[in-house]
């Protein structure tokens, strides 16, 4: 103590003690003001405006299922305008949200469609195995854009999007297959009227 009080002044001791505390207090502060009990809920916000807070527990393909404080609730994906996550989403969870993403907004599905009726099975084969499609516009500007560079989200938004177009062409080609079906049955029994009067 006596080293300390020959080469160090009491003032110094005073004012650099007022500073620690000063110094410390700003920390706490700034942890203070930084603490909110409920970041550890998870919110859906819904396109009408509601809020549901809680803890997702499942995402799936159509629907996401979130606990709250009345119970479970399942709520569609066309009825969710954001998605807010208490924790890191995890790889398979961004995998998931870009498949949905890439059903929503899928682009050219007329063309597709088109593709599908007009070449049939092998219109609908090119859609499915060329479809390469990254997150558009939409997809960058929607609730999941923090997340859109992430390589999981990327690729199940490739697989959402290669899905719904093959689908859209898979629908051209069922309405062809169905066009061509009837207009055989019409000409048939056209066929059989034709041979029945001579």
């Amino acid at each position: 103590m006596k080293y300390i009080r020959k080469y160090i002044k009491e003032p110094f001791i005073i004012v650099f003690s007022i500073l620690m505390m000063l110094g410390n207090t700003a920390l706490y502060a700034n942890n203070a003001a930084n603490y909110h009990p409920e970041a550890r809920y998870d919110y859906i916000a819904l396109n009408d405006g509601t809020i549901l807070k809680g803890e997702i527990y499942k995402l799936g393909i159509n629907s996401f299922k979130i606990l709250t404080e009345n119970g479970k609730i399942k709520v569609k994906n066309n009825n969710v305008s954001f998605v807010g996550f208490s924790q890191e989403i995890s790889d398979g969870e961004k995998y998931r949200l870009g498949i949905l993403d890439g059903k929503r907004y899928a682009e050219n599905q007329n063309g597709n469609m088109a593709l599908g009726f007009f070449f049939s099975i092998m219109g609908t084969l090119i859609v499915y195995l060329t479809s390469a499609q990254v997150p558009s516009n939409e997809a960058m500007s929607g609730p999941n854009k923090a997340i859109v560079d992430d390589i999981n989200y990327v690729r199940g938004y490739e697989k959402g999007a290669r899905s719904k177009s093959g689908g859209k062409a898979l629908t051209g080609t069922a309405i062809v297959t169905v066009v061509a079906i009837i207009v055989g049955l019409l000409v048939a029994d056209d066929v059989e009227d034709i041979s029945i009067q001579y």
